[in-house]
């Protein structure tokens, strides 16, 4: 089925049958509708490949499609969409914040070298090795 993904489609929902509604917006970005009540936003990102982007009830449409766009343009640069996030769940907590929290925390927050360097100290010692996805 394709239809515009909105708030409007969100709230009226068809229940119980599974049935995705594919994007007349932008190309790839679905809503996947399950009997379960678990309906999800999904992006195909190259043939055959997707990428879940979060359940409707933690994302609007607008939020979910600039995810969806965001990982698009992943794709288009030649990342690999699946390796990125299989990686980062890998990650340990002083990967993450070395790698990732470390200069975005830096670079968008007035106070973000004391605010890593308080989480490194805080942190490190007991939970610096273990993966991000086990604490």
């Amino acid at each position: 089925m394709k239809a515009t993904i909105n708030k409007t489609l969100v709230k009226d929902l068809p229940e119980g049958r599974d049935l995705d509604i594919y994007d007349t917006r932008l190309t790839g970005f679905a809503l996947r509708v399950r009997k379960s009540g678990r309906h999800s936003y999904r992006v195909s990102y190259a043939r055959g490949k997707w990428a879940t982007i979060g359940r409707v009830t933690d994302l609007t449409p607008a939020e979910a499609r600039e995810e969806a766009q965001k990982v698009l343009g992943d794709a288009a640069k030649g990342v690999d969409v699946a390796a990125a996030r299989k990686q980062a769940r890998a990650a340990t907590l002083r990967d993450y914040l070395k790698n990732i929290y470390g200069p975005w925390v830096t670079t968008h927050r007035k106070s973000g070298a004391a605010t890593l360097s308080r989480l490194q100290a805080c942190f490190d010692a007991d939970l610096g090795g273990k993966q991000l996805h086990t604490i």
